[in-house]
């Protein structure tokens, strides 16, 4: 009998302990210093994080974001760019520090200057997720677009855009596979 008690405190213990430690987890995001001069490999989406100082670098909440993280696994790239990089910081020139740029290749996306002192995570986060949802909406109707060419018979013009969805694989698997599918079946 105690050995049936002993083990039902310790399933007890366990399932209590897992909720629990789980809001504890803590997300690191994967950001990379930009040495000055190297160019950053190209990537689906880019966020520049110019801070305003070295302690806002230790110190700062855009290092410990789950959804950061879970965007840089879907090919969103996250730079930190060194005080001391006088060209990328001309390029993305703002009047005050710290400043978060949402870049696609040289074209600036977006960008948070709000002048206050710090830039905090859920900003980085809304306005990632903001160009995400646009293209995941725009791959989406891709997809739409290529299934009315097929049945208006231009083969060509679906397979090409099946291939421009497949090729944003890592940022929207989903769609991806869906156009995968697709092009299958045509024999491609």
């Amino acid at each position: 009998m105690q050995r049936g008690v002993r083990s039902a405190v310790v399933v007890a213990l366990i399932l209590l302990a897992g909720p629990a430690d789980a809001a504890r987890r803590v997300w690191f995001v994967p950001w990379k210093v930009l040495e000055p001069g190297v160019e950053a490999k190209p990537s689906f989406l880019a966020v520049y994080w110019i801070p305003a100082s070295s302690e806002e670098l230790r110190r700062s909440d855009l290092l410990t974001s789950r959804a950061l993280t879970t965007y840089s696994g879907r090919c969103v790239a996250m730079h930190v760019v060194r005080i001391d990089d006088a060209a990328r910081i001309q390029r993305f020139f703002s009047a005050t520090l710290p400043v978060v740029v949402l870049a696609d290749g040289d074209r600036e996306l977006a960008r948070l200057p709000n002048g206050q002192a710090t830039v905090r995570a859920s900003h980085v986060e809304m306005m990632v997720r903001g160009e995400f949802d646009v293209r995941a909406a725009a791959a989406e109707a891709a997809l739409d677009e290529a299934r009315r060419l097929l049945e208006r018979a231009d083969q060509a013009g679906a397979i090409a855009l099946y291939q421009k969805i497949v090729q944003q694989q890592c940022a929207f698997p989903r769609e991806a596979k869906a156009a995968r599918r697709a092009l299958r079946k045509l024999g491609r």
